[in-house]
């Protein structure tokens, strides 16, 4: 900023919501991925706020018959909840763009009918239902046709064209939706335990949360619209973000549901396969009033439980902290901004045979606001240290795990769900294992 510049000509940023800063980081040398933009109308959203509510809020009203069934326990009811909801989950997942509300929501199968209900094979019939209507399965087609125009459109010169794609909202990502789709989740996880443990050489438990974060990266990575479309009904994440947008939007604009939904777009981006993506850094980015500029005044790995073996030996760490420094100046020029950010980084880097690690190419993932809601990692929000670093009041620190936890420290970090697979593939915690010092945690599983 020159000194004629005043912090009030500069841009305001509040969610940084991609379509905010994306031009100005593509454009020239490009920052980040290829991306393209999909608005959604009001009536849209509300679709998939429905078809999510339907699947994982009141799953009850997919069989409407089991509130005459009073000889059931609760038990028995979920088990049967459950087994319908896996199966409409797999009709969806097996339709085409164009045939949703027909292969979907108009479905009827022959094996409900009769006097009595079979429970057992129940196939859910959408049409005795009233939170998910027909209309909105209508708008639910209209949206996966929409996305697959999108997917069509992308330039056909970029280098990393054929990897497949990424889905998102505007300020989230659906990360959480593919945890939905258990069986498929899991044997990738198993995959990745595998190939882990030949690759370093060590029993199949070890660094864990690493198979688990490749295996994250891989599901996120869809070929089609209905993949994307699959994510997006199942998570929490898109279903909050939609629902929160569509709560405030003006009184006025509700009476037009055919209107664009203020504030949230659905973003496709060409997805970039990269060979270790737990190679992911979050990066604080204060802006200093006195210098009138921005710096960077901390660097953790994203992935908070997952072992980086090679930044621990030469001079990785150091090409890593570097290049993310410059391209946080980088950033900082092109927003023209006098806020604060938190960027997500992903490196890139060659390693030689005698294992001498060289980066080739940081990306930038995204920008969030500098706040409480962007998740500080390997630092502490409440922790009165990690706020004077962040902050600027220290000197600036990068985090990363000094050597890997132990299996029930990198258990307890992960989600139910993930921990109940990854006790079914390798097993529980052993007796031994369970006691562990937090004091002595904290002293050797970061660089500070």
């Amino acid at each position: 900023m020159s000194s004629q510049e005043s912090p009030s000509s500069h841009k305001k940023f509040y969610d940084f919501r991609v379509e905010d800063w994306y031009d100005c980081c593509f454009d020239g040398n490009p920052l980040t991925f290829v991306t393209k933009f999909m608005p959604i109308t009001i009536e849209q959203a509300n679709a998939v706020v429905h078809l999510y509510e339907i699947f994982h809020k009141y799953p009850r009203q997919l069989i409407p018959e089991l509130s005459n069934r009073t000889d059931l326990d609760e038990e028995k009811v979920y088990y049967y909840l459950k087994g319908a909801k896996v199966k409409l989950m797999k009709r969806f997942a097996n339709c085409e763009p164009s045939n949703i509300v027909e292969n979907f929501y108009l479905f009827e199968s022959v094996s409900n009918e009769g006097s009595e209900v079979d429970l057992e094979n129940y196939e859910p019939n959408l049409r005795k239902q009233k939170i998910f209507t027909q209309k909105d399965a209508t708008l639910i087609q209209q949206l996966a046709l929409n996305l697959h125009e999108t997917f069509e459109s992308m330039p056909s010169d970029c280098e990393y064209r054929n990897n497949g794609y990424f889905v998102r909202a505007s300020t989230r990502s659906p990360k959480d939706g593919c945890l939905k789709h258990r069986e498929s989740f899991m044997e990738h996880l198993k995959q990745e335990l595998v190939k882990n443990s030949q690759d370093s050489n060590r029993e199949l438990t070890y660094n864990e949360p690493l198979a688990v974060v490749r295996t994250l990266n891989a599901k996120l990575c869809v070929q089609n619209a209905m993949q994307a479309m699959n994510l997006v009904i199942h998570s929490e994440r898109m279903y909050a973000d939609l629902f929160r947008a569509l709560l405030f939007i003006d009184e006025k604009l509700k009476k037009t549901p055919e209107c664009e939904l203020p504030g949230q777009k659905f973003v496709a981006r060409l997805f970039k396969k990269m060979k270790r993506p737990e190679y992911e850094f979050r990066v604080f980015v204060k802006y200093f009033e006195k210098e009138m500029k921005h710096q960077v005044t901390g660097i953790t790995q994203y992935f908070r439980t997952c072992y980086l073996e090679d930044i621990q030996h030469g001079t990785l760490k150091e090409q890593i902290q570097k290049g993310i420094e410059e391209l946080a100046q980088e950033v900082s020029k092109r927003l023209s901004t006098t806020e604060n950010f938190v960027l997500d980084v992903s490196v890139e880097y060659d390693k030689n045979e005698t294992g001498d690690c060289t980066v080739s190419k940081i990306w930038m993932i995204e920008i969030n606001s500098f706040s409480k809601q962007a998740s500080p990692c390997m630092f502490d929000w409440n922790d009165p240290v990690s706020n004077e670093i962040l902050m600027g009041n220290r000197p600036m620190e990068f985090r990363v795990l000094t050597k890997p936890l132990t299996l029930k420290e990198g258990r307890e970090e992960l989600a139910k769900d993930i921990r109940e697979m990854l006790e079914e593939i390798n097993g529980a915690v052993p007796p031994e294992a369970e006691e562990s010092n937090d004091e002595d945690k904290k002293k050797n599983c970061s660089i500070q």
